[in-house]
């Protein structure tokens, strides 16, 4: 039995397209996104966005090429046709027609994105006061 990943919910057999995922193929990438530069825009330093750059596409092509395959071996045709009327990281104007699944906003999204956002900030009161 495959489990999604550290929620215990099992989504073996459904490939969810309703809610963010109707707009966006990864909304928590972009929201990593965003947030990254927020930092950089916070941090005033120029070349950090170059820095920020490199580590991103760095990260997330190969996390988002894997689970593209992936998602292709399980759903065949029907990923195909989401992923091609659903952009990867720019959201869309309008939702996927055929949004199917529940998208829940749970308390593990929440505390992975209170972490996220407590350890970027640690980092950027290190950088700017010690």
């Amino acid at each position: 039995m495959e489990i999604a990943a550290r929620s215990g919910e099992n989504y073996k057999h459904t490939l969810v397209t309703a809610g963010p995922y109707a707009y966006v193929r990864n909304p928590m990438y972009l929201a990593a996104m965003l947030l990254g530069l927020l930092y950089v825009v916070i941090s005033g330093v120029w070349y950090s966005l170059f820095i920020w750059i490199l580590g991103y596409v760095f990260t997330y092509s190969q996390v988002i090429k894997y689970e593209e395959e992936d998602l292709h071996l399980k759903f065949g045709r029907k990923y195909e046709e989401y992923r091609s009327k659903v952009p990867r990281l720019i959201p869309a104007l309008r939702a996927y027609d055929d949004g199917i699944g529940e998208f829940k906003l749970g308390s593990e999204t929440l505390r992975n994105a209170l972490a996220e956002m407590i350890i970027l900030s640690a980092f950027w009161f290190l950088y700017w006061w010690l």
